[in-house]
């Protein structure tokens, strides 16, 4: 269902990995990253100072992008693979407002085995490059608001999602990926775990839209009452898509 009209009137001829690229018949080779862009561009255009945080930031594409449609966004960017030197440069030039922090997050402190797998790496093994792992506890004890997350870690989207429900009250909304066959190997551990995290974020995030990751950008609500056979589907099934949980419908 798509019944907003920004999801495909909104035209850029920017790179589609730091912008938003749909003319209604051009997709960029990352389709979930298109509509995530549309999303990110409506919840942050009438923001005054937005706060946002990037969890799995890769080349920080989004939290780019994020600074590049309000220039007065703070961004908060964790990523715990290698940092290129370039990458580096641009961001201490151009976007000074983002701080990129070269650690992985979870729910506890410690470390975190990475497959070296770049832009897919993950922590989904117990072995491969072993990186420093830290909670968000510190970084949003000191804020009053966040208006947006992004997580985007090949996996590790329910330990993340866990810790968050205790700052809920400050967090305006979290767009996360959403595998569930990566949650746990069988069918019931993951879907038991995956329904316990979102159950009690639905609780303080009480909608729920489904955004595309194949195809063109699509934005669907999720009622909450078929949360659950939502779930065992996408197990079964092997799909995969992003999921925006919000305070206001949209």
């Amino acid at each position: 269902m798509n019944d907003l009209p920004w999801i495909t009137h909104f035209n850029s001829h920017t790179d589609p990995r730091l912008g938003v690229l749909y003319d209604g018949s051009n997709i960029s080779a990352n389709d979930g990253d298109v509509c995530i862009s549309f999303v990110t561009y409506n919840l942050l255009k009438n923001i005054e100072n937005p706060y946002c945080i990037d969890i799995g930031a890769d080349e920080c594409w989004w939290a780019i992008f994020c600074c590049e449609q309000n220039p007065a966004t703070q961004v908060d960017a964790f990523e715990p693979g290698p940092i290129p030197e370039s990458l580096q440069n641009t961001l201490l030039t151009k976007y000074p407002n983002i701080r990129l922090h070269n650690k992985a997050v979870s729910n506890t402190p410690g470390f975190l085995f990475l497959s070296d797998q770049g832009a897919c790496s993950n922590s989904r093994t117990n072995e491969g490059t072993k990186v420093e792992c830290i909670t968000l506890d510190s970084f949003l004890k000191k804020k009053s608001k966040v208006d947006l997350i992004k997580i985007d870690t090949e996996g590790h989207e329910l330990q993340i999602l866990e810790n968050l429900s205790k700052y809920s009250e400050k967090i305006n909304a979290i767009i996360f990926e959403f595998s569930v066959h990566w949650y746990a190997n069988e069918l019931y551990d993951a879907i038991d775990k995956t329904y316990c995290v979102l159950s009690e974020l639905v609780k303080f995030f009480p909608y729920i839209y489904i955004l595309s990751r194949r195809g063109p950008p699509i934005l669907e609500k999720l009622d909450i009452d078929v949360l659950l056979p939502f779930i065992r589907y996408c197990y079964i099934e092997q799909y995969q898509c992003d999921l925006l949980i919000i305070k206001k419908e949209l």
